[in-house]
């Protein structure tokens, strides 16, 4: 899991050096938010088929705030259709207030 990471460069080239089909990486897209001035599209980008779990919650860009999805600076649902459209079978924990973050999901269509 990315914690203070400023890029995924470090995550990608440790999953590649490993080289195990075993060996998968959890994206958190709240510290990738907060904590690197690299969009989270670009961690998935860069990701890719590596990221295998993701942390899901929303901050605002400077701290690790733990937000529901539907408040912060991130844009959850264009960070989620990036995530569905690269890895689709990726599981996701909700790591937010967990009802106002399920109203949104809904609201969004995602659930």
């Amino acid at each position: 899991e990315n914690f203070v990471d400023d890029s995924p460069s470090h995550m990608a080239a440790l999953c590649d050096a490993v080289d195990d089909p075993r060996f998968r990486l959890c994206l958190d897209m709240g510290h990738a938010h907060a904590n690197s001035n690299v969009y989270v599209g670009e961690w998935i980008a860069e990701l890719g088929t590596r990221i295998d779990h993701v942390h899901l919650h929303n901050n605002d860009g400077s701290w690790d705030l733990h937000w529901p999805l539907g408040r912060g600076t991130l844009d959850m649902d264009r960070a989620l259709r990036l995530l569905r459209d690269t890895v689709p079978a990726a599981t996701i924990t909700i790591e937010a207030d967990f009802e106002p973050s399920l109203k949104w999901l809904e609201e969004h269509g995602w659930i």
